[in-house]
């Protein structure tokens, strides 16, 4: 995944690396692509999740030096449940009825 927001108002992580499938061909299952950095997550915020487990840290770890390899600098490293500046409002909600229903009291 690459240049993404994602905002999380559950108790996902915004990116998941399926552990329990060691099926695949051999060598390239989703946590050996993951330790050999084929999986990748660029420049991208994640907010509002979940902690990340040890394959998720390894594929935003993974991400950051493929930034890097790219000609991105540390400004482009991922953001993952800390602050983020270019998100002007953010309205964890996402309830319509609750703010027509606010709307229709005060009226």
């Amino acid at each position: 995944m690459h240049n993404t927001i994602v905002v999380n108002t559950g108790a996902e992580t915004g990116i998941e690396v399926d552990t329990s499938v060691t099926a695949g061909s051999p060598g390239f299952n989703a946590i050996e692509n993951a330790n050999n950095g084929i999986l990748s997550l660029v420049c991208s915020t994640l907010d509002d999740g979940a902690a990340l487990a040890a394959q998720e840290t390894t594929v935003v770890n993974n991400g950051n030096a493929l930034n890097l390899q790219i000609g991105g600098n540390a400004a482009g490293a991922n953001v993952t449940n800390g602050t983020f500046a270019g998100l002007a409002k953010e309205d964890a909600t996402f309830n319509r009825r609750a703010t027509r229903a606010a709307s229709s009291r005060r009226a």
